[in-house]
């Protein structure tokens, strides 16, 4: 998946997550942890060039 796809998805997630909060169909608790965790997630996993640490297995 393209990084456009792929931000793409992650709003539609937040958004969508968002709307679930605020109709009460998500726990107000866990949507807040979510609502942090998600963007999070959306950043490390669009960060150009990946994880490049030996501990990744990527030998440089």
């Amino acid at each position: 998946m393209n990084r456009l796809l792929t931000a793409c998805a992650f709003a539609a997630a937040i958004i969508l997550l968002a709307l679930g909060i605020s109709n009460g169909v998500v726990d107000r608790d866990a949507g807040e942890t979510m609502l942090i965790v998600l963007p999070i997630l959306a950043v490390t996993s669009l960060a150009s060039g990946g994880c490049r640490r030996a501990a990744c297995g990527v030998r440089s």
